[in-house]
């Protein structure tokens, strides 16, 4: 004889089945109550509490307008804001609009947009709008606030494509400036290696010449602080362990 699964394989089982078709009819009421109930144990056993909805992660998130002097900022954020980058998200809301809702948990606790709502209280918006993410656990929280800054990172950039869309929003006279490429970033995009009016080639002529200073760092975290500066600064950096 197998043996019996536990509640936690009862719990995902549960949430396979909910997500294949809709909840057990009222004559299944009682077994509705025990799928419910199976979830809220396994939370428990975890030591986290979460809704103990079996449908929580299929609703339809809900937009609330809050004030931003009730939200909490995450006070271990590993994610730092500068005050240029937070005059360019400033920037981008007064033209685009409030298009990215801050992201809270049950206490509104920021999960995601720490520089948006920056921005808004730059911009003297005393309301943003924001999602609740209150199906998350405190580990899943912690996660998400790491993952939502660095998977987005982790995008490329077609570069010939790029400098399409940059040429064409330049000849509509659009300020690329709200694009969050800076100026130098965006002749390189329009005028990449190899196309007229690129600066002097290499010998071989494959390559343009660049130029480089070479920085040394005290030990890792002197590296980091350097790193970030001469980033800020509008200069391409490049970090080396010799």
């Amino acid at each position: 004889m197998s043996p019996l699964p536990d509640d936690e394989a009862i719990a995902r089982m549960n949430v396979a089945r909910l997500k294949e078709g809709p909840l057990p009819s009222l004559a299944n009421g009682s077994r509705a109550r025990k799928i419910q109930s199976t979830m809220k144990r396994t939370d428990q056993k975890k030591g986290e509490t979460i809704s103990n909805d079996p449908c929580a992660l299929l609703k339809a998130p809900r937009l609330e307008m809050l004030p931003t002097d009730t939200l909490i900022p995450y006070a271990r954020n590993s994610r730092s804001h500068s005050p240029e980058q937070v005059a360019q998200i400033a920037g981008s809301i007064r033209e685009f609009g409030f298009t990215n809702p801050v992201l809270i948990d049950a206490e509104n606790g920021i999960i995601a947009g720490h520089c948006r709502v920056l921005a808004a209280q730059k911009l003297g918006r005393d309301e943003v709008p924001c999602i609740r993410l209150d199906h998350l656990t405190e580990t899943q929280k912690r996660a998400y606030i790491i993952a939502d800054n660095k998977l987005a990172l982790n995008a490329g950039w077609d570069e010939a494509m790029l400098g399409l869309e940059l040429s064409d929003l330049r000849e509509m006279d659009f300020n690329l400036d709200l694009t969050g490429f800076d100026a130098d970033e965006v002749e390189a995009a329009l005028n990449p290696p190899g196309s007229d009016g690129e600066g002097p080639e290499s010998p071989e002529g494959n390559f343009p010449e660049q130029y480089a200073v070479t920085v040394v760092c005290d030990n890792e975290n002197h590296q980091a602080k350097i790193f970030d500066k001469l980033t800020e600064m509008g200069l391409t950096c490049k970090v080396v362990c010799v």
